[in-house]
Formats: C-alpha cells, sequence, structure tokens
C-alpha cells in the first residue's frame, strides 16, 4: 500500500491492492489514538481549561473585551488593562496614589484648619482673605443679603471711599464739552454734568471749601445738593456783571437740602413747571446773579427752614410768587423783576431784613406778610402788606397791614386796613372788629380814625376790640380805611 491520508498519514490500498484486515487494524489504531489526542485537546462549554494554554500578545490601546473574539484577541486586552493599573487599583487604599500640584488628597492639618473657617451658622474668617472686589460705580451703595463677598466687601469699600471727608480745598470742573465717563473733573478735562460734579464730592467737606465751575453752555439736568455738611459747597457759572448777561443755563432746577453751607452764582435757570430754586433746611444760603424768569405757577426762588441766608443781584419774573420765604432768616438786596402776582412772601415766622433797592412785584403786593411772617427794613423800621393772623370780624374783609418805627424805647407801631363790607350795616348798631394787640395804658397810648368821620359816628379801640357804629347806613360792597396807630415803649 503506497498511498496515505494527508494528514494522519492512514494507509489507503489501491483499488487493486489485496484487502489485509493487518491493515485496517493498524488504520483503527492511528485514529483512536488521534481522536484520544484531539479528547484530550479540546475545552467543552462546561469543561476543565486549567491545562489550556494559549498563544496572544498585548493590545496597543485599552478597549472593552466583545463576545465572539478569539481567546488571543481577548487576553491581548485584558493584558492591556492590567498594565496601566496602578497600586491603588489592587490595595484600595490611597496612600497608594501618586499625586501631583494639581491633583492631590488634603492634609489632616489643612481639614482641621478648613473645619474652623465660616459656614452658614458660623465661624472664624479672620484669615479669610478676599482676592479681589467687585468694581462699583454707585454712589454710597448699599450691600445686600445674598451677594457674594467681592461684591458686598466691594460695596463697603466704596461707601467709605464716598464718605470719606475732603482733607483739602477742592475745585472741579463741568463743560458741555466734558465727559462723565472719561472726564477727571479738572479744566483741561472737565465733567459734562454738574450732578456728576456734585455726585463725586463727599458728603463731609472736612471743614473746606469745595467749588464747582460750570462753563458757559445750556445744561438739561435738574442738580441735586443734599446733605453736604461741615463745609462749604459753591457752584458758579462764568462771572458777570448783571443778570443781563448770564451765560451759564440750566433747563430743569435747583435742589437743596440739609446742606450747612450752601452758594449759588451766576446761573440762569430756564423752567415752566416747578420752582427753579428751591432750598430746604440749609444752614447757610448764599444767591447772588441768579435769573428765573420763564413764567410759572410755582415761585421762582423757594426759601424753607434756612437759618441765615443772604440773596443779592437776583432777578425773578412771570411767577406767582417771586420769592417765598418760610421759616427762614436773612437779608435781601438789589432783587428785581416783572409780573409776579406776589413780589416777596415772608411766611410762617420768616425775618426778611430788606438791603437797598427792591422792584419785583406789582406795587400793592410787593411785599406780603403772613402767618407771622415779617419784614424788617435796612433802618429798623418793620412792614408788612398782609395782616398776620389774629384780626376778624362777621360783616367784612379785611385787608391791610403794618409798620413800626422807633427802637425799643421809643416806638410807634401803626395798622392800617382797607375794610370791604359784605353785609349792610345799620346806622346806630354796634359792630365790632377783634383781635388787635391790648397794651397797658402805663406805657402806651392808642388812637383810631376811619377815613369815613362824617360817616361813622362812633370809632373807639376798647380793650383789643374796635367797635364801630355807623351814622348812615353803609351798604353791602362799601369801602373805607382804618387806622390804629401805638405809642409804646414795649
Amino acid at each position: 500500500m503506497a498511498n496515505e491520508t494527508n494528514n494522519y498519514k492512514l494507509p489507503k490500498p489501491e483499488a487493486d491492492d489485496f484487502y489485509d484486515i493487518s491493515e485496517y487494524n493498524k488504520t483503527m489504531d492511528l485514529l483512536d489514538e488521534s481522536l484520544n489526542d484531539l479528547d484530550k485537546k479540546k475545552l467543552d462549554k462546561n469543561g476543565d481549561a486549567s491545562a489550556a494554554v494559549t498563544q496572544f500578545e498585548q493590545e496597543v490601546l485599552r478597549e472593552d473585551i466583545e463576545s465572539g473574539e478569539t481567546l488571543s484577541v481577548t487576553h491581548g486586552k485584558i493584558k492591556k488593562w492590567f498594565s496601566e493599573m496602578k497600586d491603588v487599583a489592587f490595595s484600595g487604599k490611597a496612600k497608594d496614589i501618586v499625586p501631583d500640584a494639581a491633583h492631590r488628597f488634603v492634609t489632616d492639618t489643612e481639614k482641621n484648619d478648613w473645619n474652623g473657617k465660616v459656614s452658614a451658622s458660623g465661624g472664624d474668617v479672620s484669615e479669610t482673605v478676599i482676592g479681589t472686589l467687585e468694581t462699583i460705580d454707585t454712589k454710597y451703595p448699599v450691600p445686600s443679603a445674598g451677594e457674594t463677598t467681592k461684591v458686598f466687601m466691594g460695596k463697603v469699600g466704596k461707601f467709605m471711599e464716598d464718605i470719606r471727608p475732603l482733607n483739602t480745598h477742592i475745585t472741579v470742573y463741568v463743560s458741555t464739552t466734558g465727559s462723565d465717563l472719561t472726564g477727571d473733573g479738572t479744566e483741561t478735562n472737565p465733567y459734562q454734568t454738574i450732578q456728576h460734579a456734585i455726585d463725586i464730592l463727599p458728603k463731609d467737606l472736612g471743614g473746606h471749601v469745595a467749588t464747582i465751575n460750570i462753563a458757559a453752555g445750556t445744561y438739561t439736568e435738574s442738580p441735586q445738593i443734599i446733605g453736604y455738611y461741615n463745609g462749604e459747597l459753591r457752584i458758579y457759572g462764568p462771572a458777570v456783571k448783571s443778570t443781563g448777561s448770564i451765560s451759564c443755563k440750566i433747563v430743569g432746577n435747583f435742589l437743596a437740602t440739609r446742606c450747612f453751607y450752601i452758594e449759588i452764582k451766576y446761573v440762569e435757570v430756564i423752567n415752566t413747571k416747578v420752582t427753579s430754586f428751591n432750598i430746604l433746611q440749609c444752614t447757610e444760603l448764599n444767591i447772588q446773579y441768579i435769573k428765573s424768569i420763564t413764567a410759572s405757577q410755582d415761585p421762582g426762588i423757594t426759601v424753607v427752614g434756612v437759618k441765615r441766608f443772604y440773596i443779592d443781584q437776583t432777578e425773578v419774573s412771570n411767577r406767582n410768587v417771586g420769592i417765598l420765604f418760610d421759616n427762614s432768616v436773612g437779608w435781601i438786596a438789589a432783587i428785581s423783576g416783572s409780573n409776579n402776582g406776589i413780589g416777596i412772601a415772608s411766611e410762617w415766622a420768616s425775618s426778611v431784613t430788606i438791603l437797598g433797592n427792591i422792584s419785583i412785584g406789582y406795587n400793592e403786593n410787593q411785599f406780603v406778610s403772613n402767618l407771622g411772617g415779617q419784614f424788617i427794613q435796612s433802618n429798623g423800621s418793620q412792614i408788612a402788606y398782609l395782616t398776620s393772623s389774629g384780626l376778624s370780624c362777621t360783616w367784612g374783609t379785611l385787608l391791610g397791614g403794618y409798620s413800626r418805627h422807633g427802637n425799643l424805647n421809643v416806638a410807634m407801631v401803626s395798622i392800617t386796613l382797607n375794610v370791604t363790607v359784605t353785609s349792610d350795616l345799620t346806622a346806630g348798631q354796634i359792630y365790632r372788629i377783634s383781635g388787635f394787640p391790648s397794651l397797658s395804658f402805663s406805657n402806651s397810648g392808642i388812637a383810631v380814625a376811619s377815613s369815613l368821620p362824617r360817616e361813622m359816628g362812633y370809632c373807639v379801640m376798647i380793650n383789643n376790640v374796635i367797635e364801630l357804629s355807623p351814622s348812615n347806613n353803609i351798604v353791602a360792597g362799601r369801602g373805607f380805611g382804618l387806622s390804629v396807630t401805638y405809642f409804646t415803649n414795649q
């Protein structure tokens, strides 16, 4: 038998060979041995792989093993994963991790330090450092709950900066060509608005003078000056010699309140809706060369609760009241204007001393006092053009005033009234006007006179009441004058 199988070399008889049983048995023995070897090498599904041997190489990339792969591929992937595992993967202990500057564990000392820091319920921030503060542009900012530390402390810092007092006199410049963003308030780099120049000043002027110089031009704004103390705040337009040449014009109004000393010069305010200059609760006010001539139903200048004022070289026109004083004391001089319903009103215990010429309202309403307000001439005499509260009657209306001449030792006070009859007066009846001052006979004398001596048969002062009795009937609408003169050393 010359022929054999390719793999296991089993004898193959030729077609013309005689069948030899020994050859057949030999072939069966070879098959049995080969099959036995295969049984030993194969791995059943539930077989024992303890003696199985595989050949493989480590994979280049870490990849997941997948179903259907050969053992060599699977083992190569597993080797890649295990080769890159660190000690900590096998020990499970943090000590086997190799830290670097960016990735490390916290030490016990650090943990103890952090545990002592502030929390929602309290803690120690004495060593906490704030790297940067938020930039705050708002004037006098107020911190709020819920803000970050950098914003909260940024507001605190800005507030402290704003209230820091001046340590020297300061002059700030404003021009229509300036800038509130890039300007620094110098003459060569001015601010653009008056309000911004005011706002950059601390409330505490530190006993110094803060001057705001405004260049010629028109400014559409309403500056507010609130709460400046311990020094003088002066606001000047370009200097002029008359109100007719003022070149600094404000389209709006000025408000100053709760300030120590305010001085405004060389400014014209143009508005038709509100008071041009409203000065409230200030210690001292100085106004010179200012102008307010646009028509409005509000006063041109209102001075309320000012302890000492001086108003000079000022023009006010076309207002219901030119200048209104309320609970204030001071001096006025060289006031001019026209078409004011009332020129100057002194109310609520104001005392206005007149220096020089005043021509601001209609003749009969040039000066009006009410509710205890008074005017005092530079020579010491006191005048008023409306009766203060106190005089009254049931049958007519009273309009008039009083004047005082002399000094505290010897004085003459005259009360002159224009009485308009509102109800017919019957001859022989007694009619009364009450509320006059009553002085003792030991230090005074009182004279009463009527402009109708023939028609008023009886006219006399009894205590603080004038009694009148007409000799003829006087019809409603008729008017007459009454004069009461006191000679007194009170």
